[in-house]
Formats: C-alpha cells, structure tokens, sequence
C-alpha cells in the first residue's frame, strides 16, 4: 500500500440520489458506477498514491462499466443511450412483446434497485415494480399469452415454497396457482434440481433440465405439462442427461443437450422427438466431438437452437455434425439431418484443442446472433481478451458481418425486440474497454486507465507506491518487459521495468516500505543476492539485500512497520530463531526478535496498526490463549489479546471453504476488513465490513460485496476494494469498487435513482463526494453543444463561486472540480445552465 500523499480528486457520478434536508454531515454510502472495472476476474492488490490507484490481479482489460444487460442495436452494436445496469450475472432473457426485457440470473440489483435474480425492464428502460425475490438462480424464461414460465435453481419465489418451476400471471403480476411440485435426483443427502430450458406453445409447456419427478409423474429431465394444471401428460421421451435447448416445429420437439439417450434411442446431444409418441424420430445429425473427453469445459454438448427456413441452426461444443466438419456451429436440414453448407468455421483456443463454444444463438431476418468464445468467425479473426465472445452472420451465406458490440467476456443469453437485441451474460464492460495484463493504473479524475501498462505473466500480490516507482512482489517471471524473478520495481509513468532488480527464489506475499529500505515477506531462501529465508530487508537503491536477517521457517505473508519495529505475520513456527508462533515483533534496525509475545493457532494473512493497538487478521480460532475467531487486537506494548471482543466470522453462501479474514485497512478510527466470509461480531457482511477501533463494534457500513475482498487501500475520503466480486450491493463492480468511508451512511434513506432521462435533455448528478470536506466533482452530460455556467450558492441565495462562465461546451460528459476548503461547513447550491436548461441540486460542505 503506497505511504505517499498527494491531493485526491473525485468525481461523481449519474446515479442520482434521495435528496433530503442538510441537516448535519451525513452522506450517502455508495459505490462510485464511473471507476472502470476489470474483467471476470480478481483483484489482488491496490495502491494509491495521489490522483492514482495502481492495481494488480489476474484481469485481462479494464473498461467502463456496463453491468451484465447491455441493449443493443441489432444493425449496428452499439447500446442503447439509457438502461439499468445489473449488478451481478444474466443467464437468460426473453422480451416482453412491448419493448422490455424479462430478465433471469444470478444478480442483486437492476438500474441501482433492489432485484434479486429476476426482473423486468419496462420500455422506458426504467425497472419495473414488480419484484418476485427468487431465492436462487434463474436459468430459464418462456413468455406465453398472458403467462411467464421461470425455471433455474431457487427453492422459493414470490415468498412461495415452490423449487425450480413456477408461472407468474402477467395481468395481475401474481405468481399463479401452477405448481409442477418438481424433485430432482439425490446423491447422499444432496438434490441435483435444475431448469434449465422453457418452451411454452399452446396448452403445453416443455420443461428441460435435470429432474426426475414433475407434474405428479416421474419423469427424466425433459416432460410436457399442462398449461392449466401443471400436470405431466403423457409424453415421456426419458432424457439421460440434461437438456438445455429446445425449439418445435409441427409436431416434432428439437432438443439439445448433455444427454446420449432420449426418446428410447441412442441420440448424442441432439434429438427430434415426436410429440404425440415421446419416440426419438429417425432424424439423426450425428452430432459429436473428437475426441469426447475435455477436462474444464463441460463436455460436448448443444446448448441453443433455432429454425429458419428449413434448416435448424444448432450452437453448443461439437465438432462433427452427420460425419463433417462443424465447429460447435451448424445448420442442418429437417428433412435428410445433413449439415448444409451453411459452415461459418469458428476457431477456438489453443489451450482447448481448438473447440470453441457457443451459449446461445438467435435469428433475427437474415442475420444469425450468437454468444460463445472463439478467436475467429465467418472469416473474420477476433483479438479479443477471451477471443470473440459475440458475433452477427449471414444466415445464408455464414459470413461475418459488421456487428460487434464487443462484451469484454461471455455472452450466455441473446434475446430479439424490433431493432434491439438485449445482450445478457458475464461480462463487465462493452465496447470501449482496454487491454491491461495484470496490472493497471487508474486515473481517479475520470476513472479511466492511464497509458501505465507493464503487463506481467504471473500474479502480483503486493504493491508499494514511492516517488516515481512502483514495486510489486509476488509469483512471476517478467513484468514491465524484463525478465524479474517474483519482485520488481517500475516506472510509474511509462510502466518500464527499471534497473532495480533484487530477484527472489520463491512467490512473494508482502512489501513494506521504510525510508531507504523496504522489507519483504513471502516463501523464499534467496533474495537481493544473498541467502534469506521468508523474510528481508532490501536496498532501494542497489535492490541489494540489507545484513538484516531474523529468518523464518515458513511462509511471511504479512508486514507493517512501526517506528521502531517490524510485525510480521504468518505461518511460521520459528523467527530470528525464536519461538514465534504465526506473529512475531522484530527490531527494525537489527532483525533481533523482540520480547513481544502473542500467537495464532492457524496462519495470519494481514496487519493493522490503530494507535497502540495492532490488529491481524487471518485463519486463526484462538490468538495468545484466547479465543479471536479471525481477527484479533493485540496491545502493542505485550502483544496481548486485549478484550476488544471476540470477532465471529461465518461463512459466506457461495464461498465453500473455511472463512477467512485476508485483508486489513486502518483509516481514523476505523478498521476496514476484507475477506471470504458472510458474518462478523454478530452482524451480517458479506466479506467487506467495518468496525470501530475502540469499541469492536461492527459498524453499519455495508457495501455488500459478492466475492471474496482481497485487498483494501483506506482513507478518510474513500475506502478501495478489490477482489473477485462482479457487485458491491446493487451496484456493478468487477473487481475494484472505491467506496465512501464508513460513518457516512444515511439511515432510512434509500439510494434510489429516478427513471433515466430523455437523451435531448442534460444530466445534473451529484457532487461526489458529498459531503465535501475540502475537494469535491460535479459531473454532467450535455446531449448537445451548449454554452454553460455552473454556479455555487449558499442558502440565501448569494453566489459563493462561478465554476464555469457562459464557457462553450460540446456533447458528452463533463466534470468540473469544487474546491471548497475555505467555505463554512452548511449547505450550498449549485446550478446548471445549458441551453436553456437549467438543473439545480445541494451539496454539504463539512469540517
């Protein structure tokens, strides 16, 4: 964590807030939506120094942030002006025949509301009311007549005890009185339960998925239901695996899935079954993958399927289709089951023997959408992150077309209204998104990436942020264009890696900087040209080791200095040649270990220092004797566990494993942790809380992230957190969130952003942050060139400040800094002109 100054400027954002009486210095808590955000994956370590966040994970790019539903035009790719953004993922979509979208997944919060896994946006790209609260996954949706069909995961919906299937009224929003009453297949004490495929025409309603009860018979993984009843008719193809596709077309049933069986026939993946006799028809493609077995990827398989004109466009993870060639993309005819020569020959990656895979596939005219990976398509390359990931082709003639809306990962659900395709799936960012590999410097004016782009072949663990360099520590090779053996020091500007060049023999987990030296901990024997086991101190200058040598017999994952002294924390048994079990005090200047005892009966993974006190974090149950589930403080004069109070921290759903603490931050008074658990002191947090310094008490501060937090950079003004979450409550962020500190919640007040507005209109956000102490942003959007002024008043109406003078400004997006250090803390108000437009909001000023 960088130990440099330097003044912060904010930004804030188009989220707008409640407004409500200025009435003292409470703020709003919330996640800033114009930091860019990483890809589907983590976020190591952060470091800030300045008007600069460094950060470091195993993320391919970084781009603004789009949520995972981005609508876009089906000519051209580019989103739409205004919709919500999800926080969380999309597994299926389907229009509502109005102009809005159905959508279902695994996600928190839609255009900054509350919606859990289901939800539907209105026309207006507002969200609707209606809130059914599925209490797991939604996988898929069928819209018929005056009814919706949701399957997936959940146990319960609409506060209904009804697992897997249920059917909602549209007219009356009401979940209708249709309950299939579905089991699945046990293995021990647990149900494999899932739907995964909906298709209703008529009176019927197809069901796929894995089950083997449904509509009061049994049935194997694929069944017809009444409309009316729920009842199973019938019909019983007997499905051996799942199916996660289906289309019809007269009276036969396309289906597509895992299975190797279906309809009393031997039908890999890919069947047409009769729908009066549940027989497998003799249409047989031969669908199937040489060779069968891939390790990570799920297996072959057909995942969509859609009809046009005689031929049954087939997506999935295949590559032979009736004896030919077909890379997990084929049409094929209805009548003789052979491929036709619609053949768009997608490539996929090295690393997977050349398969790519396809997750969804619709048709709209004479274009084929589809969602998959892949680096080439229709003859066209894709030098994306994750490959292609989402691509338009000639339905006759399987080329390529000019439509790339570029998602920055997968795309698992493509739905067709009008001229609108609604994009749905697991990525981050759409189309203006950057490479960076690894490593990244953000710009915390505007929230973009800076040129700063060393690339690295490893994983940084740690950074350290000192004048113009940036040190990193952790497992790699090569960063910044020269080989480095897991510790490195760069330019900050240009990213190079610089002449400083200490090489360790092992991964690194920790630096700390002090003055002239900075001390690493990691699991090593050799570091700075000199034999060192776990623990050094190293020369800034030369990257020499320094003659300071306690030694370690196990891993050093976590340092802080303190004046005179180095706390080190680990899984060590033994330090400087004493007895130390997982934490130790060392002298600064000597590497002496100090009289200081305490321990940890499991591994430490972070330090925080608040006064006298010293807090540390990690896999521990009892610290110095007593009992400190995962986090414990320690005085600093004896290293006992003083009587702060006894964290518990719980497991969080989805995280399997034992919880942890992993991540510590000091900022004031307060105590910022991170993590992989779902509990602390009592209180639910979802692997990111705070707690006061002196009392223990778990604050109300509660961003709510998904994923495990690991790594934390606090200050008085906003708290940084990155991990392997894609949202912080009902806000999108992947990887990286900056927050607002705790102690600015608002209580009983809800952050809730009107409907979007019209795009002829300017846009007027909220000063962020607000209150502002001494800096702050003012953030607006102009449709068109429009001349402005942008004045601050106090309550009387007197104009304290004219940020902009009549000044031209053209279309797009504008900050404007306030700088209000020298106002009387109270409430102010700033108003917007442009073009006979006139907007005006309040900000706090406090001290």
């Amino acid at each position: 964590m960088s130990r440099t100054g330097g003044r912060m400027m904010y930004r804030l954002w188009p989220v707008p807030l409640v407004l409500v009486a200025c009435a003292g210095p409470a703020a709003a808590q919330t996640v800033d939506p114009l930091l860019w955000t990483a890809d589907n994956a983590t976020v190591t370590a952060v470091a800030r120094s300045g008007n600069l966040l460094y950060l470091a994970g195993s993320f391919d790019s970084f781009g603004p942030p789009s949520g995972s539903g981005v609508p876009v035009d089906a000519r051209e790719g580019t989103p739409l002006p205004h919709y919500p953004k999800v926080a969380g993922l999309i597994e299926a979509v389907v229009a509502d025949g109005t102009g809005g979208w159905y959508i279902g997944g695994t996600f928190a919060g839609v255009g900054g509301l509350p919606r859990s896994n289901l939800a539907h946006i209105l026309p207006d790209g507002s969200v609707d009311a209606w809130d059914p609260r599925p209490d797991g996954p939604v996988n898929a949706l069928a819209l018929a007549g005056d009814r919706l069909y949701v399957g997936g995961r959940f146990r319960s919906i609409a506060g209904r005890s009804q697992p897997a299937l249920a059917a909602f009224e549209l007219c009356t929003r009401r979940l209708a009185e249709w309950d299939p009453q579905i089991q699945g297949w046990f293995d021990g004490a647990i149900e494999f339960l899932w739907v995964r495929s909906l298709l209703a025409e008529g009176r019927s309603v197809y069901v796929g998925g894995w089950f083997n009860h449904i509509g009061g018979q049994p049935r194997k993984n694929l069944a017809e239901l009444d409309a009316r009843t729920a009842r199973a008719t019938a019909w019983d193809p007997q499905a051996d695996d799942d199916v996660l596709g289906m289309v019809r077309h007269g009276s036969t049933l396309y289906v597509g899935g895992h299975f190797f069986h279906v309809g009393g026939q031997l039908r890999k993946f890919l069947a047409a079954v009769d729908l009066c006799t549940g027989a497998a028809t003799g249409w047989d493609p031969h669908v199937g993958r040489v060779p069968e077995d891939y390790p990570y990827d799920g297996g072959p398989r057909v995942t969509a399927l859609a009809l046009h004109r005689g031929a049954l466009y087939v997506a999935g993870a295949f590559n032979r289709v009736g004896g030919q060639v077909r890379a997990s993309l084929a049409a094929i005819d209805l009548q003789t089951a052979e491929p036709t020569e619609w053949d768009p020959q997608a490539l996929g990656f090295s690393w997977d023997v050349a398969t790519p895979h396809f997750y969804t596939l619709v048709i709209r005219g004479r274009r084929v959408y589809v969602g998959g990976q892949f680096t080439s398509l229709g003859g066209k390359a894709r030098d994306y992150v994750s490959g292609g990931v989402t691509a338009a082709l000639d339905v006759r003639t399987s080329r390529a077309l000019e439509w790339d809306p570029r998602p920055n990962y997968l795309v698992h659900a493509l739905a067709v209204s009008g001229s609108t395709i609604y994009m749905g799936g697991r990525f981050s960012s759409v189309r203006d998104w950057v490479r960076r590999d690894g490593l990244a410097a953000l710009d915390l004016t505007t929230g973009r990436p800076t040129i700063w782009n060393p690339g690295v072949d490893g994983i940084v663990r740690s950074l350290v942020v000192s004048g113009n360099k940036v040190y990193l520590a952790g497992q790699f090779s090569t960063v910044g264009g020269a080989p480095r053996a897991n510790i490195a020091a760069l330019d900050a500007t240009e990213g190079r890696a610089t002449e400083w060049n200490p090489g360790a023999s092992g991964p690194l987990w920790a630096l700390v900087l002090d003055g002239d030296k900075l001390y690493a901990g990691g699991w090593f024997g050799a570091i700075g040209g000199q034999p060192r086991s776990c623990i050094a101190a190293l020369d800034t200058v030369t990257g020499a080791a320094t003659p300071w040598n306690p030694g370690a017999d196990d891993i050093v994952e976590a340092l802080l200095v303190s004046r005179d002294r180095v706390y080190a924390g680990g899984s060590f048994d033994r330090i400087g040649g004493k007895p130390r079990s997982g934490i130790a005090a060392l002298d600064a200047a000597s590497g002496t270990v100090l009289d200081w005892h305490s321990s940890a009966d499991a591994v430490l993974t972070s330090l925080a220092l608040v006064g006298r006190t010293l807090y540390s974090g990690g896999w521990f149950r009892t610290t110095d004797g007593q009992v400190r589930s995962r986090l414990a403080a320690l005085d600093t004069a004896t290293g006992a566990a003083t009587a702060w109070w006894d964290f518990d921290a719980y497991e969080l759903d989805g995280v399997r494993g034992y919880p942890w603490v992993e991540t510590l931050a000091a900022s004031g008074n307060t105590v910022y942790v991170g993590g992989g658990f779902g509990g602390i002191g009592g209180e639910k947090r979802s692997c990111l809380a705070a707690i006061d310094a002196t009392t223990g008490a778990v604050l109300p501060w509660n961003p709510d992230a998904n994923g495990v937090v690991w790594s934390l950079a606090a200050s008085r003004d906003v708290v940084f957190a990155g991990g392997a979450f894609n949202r912080m409550g009902v806000y999108p962020n992947w990887g990286i969130a900056a927050l607002s500190p705790a102690g600015t919640e608002r209580p009983g007040i809800v952050d809730v952003p009107p409907p979007p507005l019209p795009s002829d209109l300017p846009t007027l956000a909220e000063v962020w942050p607000n209150p502002v102490r001494s800096n702050g942003v003012v953030h607006f959007t102009l449709p068109q060139a429009a001349v402005t002024s942008l004045d601050v008043f106090d309550v009387q109406g007197r104009r304290l400040a004219r940020l902009l003078d009549h000044e031209p400004r053209p279309a797009g997006s504008h900050t404007v800094e306030v700088h209000a250090a020298g106002w009387p803390a109270g409430c102010y108000l700033y108003r917007l002109e442009a073009g006979g437009f006139v907007a005006t909001r309040k900000l706090s000023v406090v001290r």
